[in-house]
């Protein structure tokens, strides 16, 4: 899991779809602040990572709690949490590979997504 709070981390995400996907949050979030940090982290979710690992993270149960928001963004599946009354919280990007494992289930029943086809993969 990587957590991102600084331009210069997002510089170095790849893939460049993804890159530009956290840039434009950042623009987004930083219409209301002056520094994207303070409104929003990123967190990138990787293959070895389970839910319980991202709870950790945010500090909430994200089997139990559904996300404020959930929007598919390219190979990404991106989840908003909103964790304080300011409106500050998290975006989460769980690449599709990943959300369709079953450790994700739970999860994936509250997104309402009950499968994500990998790119390239649909059938």
């Amino acid at each position: 899991m990587q957590v991102i709070q600084s331009r210069d981390r997002i510089e170095q995400v790849h893939p460049p779809s993804l890159r530009a996907t956290l840039l434009l949050r950042a623009v987004e979030a930083e219409e209301f602040v002056d520094d994207f940090s303070e409104l929003v982290r990123f967190i990138l979710i990787e293959p070895g990572d389970a839910p319980s690992d991202l709870s950790d993270e945010l500090g909430r149960e994200v089997h139990l709690i559904a996300p404020d928001a959930s929007e598919i963004v390219g190979d990404h599946l991106e989840l908003v949490y909103v964790l304080s009354d300011d409106g500050a919280g998290a975006s989460v990007f769980v690449p599709h590979e990943v959300f369709a494992l079953p450790r994700w289930c739970e999860v994936r029943s509250l997104v309402g997504v009950p499968h994500v086809v990998p790119s390239g993969d649909a059938t």
